[in-house]
């Protein structure tokens, strides 16, 4: 038997970066991920459509994700990252790891709560149903308090993947 030893630190590469990979929180809760996966579908196809609408950045993201395992599998493609956020109030950052886009869908039954995009001066009342597509990357973004309930479905491509779309972290020889 033979292992592959990295040079700089002497030990076994961790093998679960080797690849893209489903977040702990999906494998453990799968079932609640397909049921949410299910009900937002009709939602995610209208995000995917919307996507569209900047040919450029569709293809970015297209790129990145058909190299992914099982891309066609994605219920958010382009996109190759979701997160459910649950009544969360953000200060003002950037997403430097995101590839170009996020796409933000908003839900639920609230008040206040207004997405602030810094650098262009708005602040974005949102209400149910409503979607923005904006560049996460390069605008500080945040939102204000807010009274109710307040769902946020969040697409983003993480930058990262870009070097697995490339030559798959280095291990393009192996494919």
């Amino acid at each position: 038997m033979w292992s592959i030893i990295d040079e700089e630190t002497g030990r076994p590469p961790n093998q679960t970066q080797l690849g893209p990979h489903f977040d702990q929180d999906f494998i453990y809760h799968q079932e609640e991920c397909d049921k949410l996966l299910e009900v937002l579908q009709p939602m995610l196809t209208f995000v995917q459509d919307a996507s569209k609408i900047s040919k450029d950045v569709y293809k970015s993201l297209e790129i990145v994700a058909e190299t992914l395992p099982l891309h066609s599998a994605l219920p958010f493609y382009p996109f190759t990252g979701m997160a459910f956020n649950v009544s969360v109030s953000t200060t003002g950052h950037r997403d430097t790891m995101d590839l170009s886009v996020c796409a933000v869908l908003a839900l639920g039954d609230w008040k206040g709560g207004h997405l602030c995009l810094h650098e262009l001066g708005l602040a974005l009342d949102l209400q149910c149903g409503d979607l923005v597509i904006f560049r996460s990357d390069i605008l500080t973004h945040f939102n204000l308090p807010h009274y109710g309930t307040r769902y946020s479905v969040v697409l983003s491509t993480d930058k990262g993947l870009q070097t697995w779309a490339r030559d798959r972290c280095g291990h393009d020889v192996n494919t």
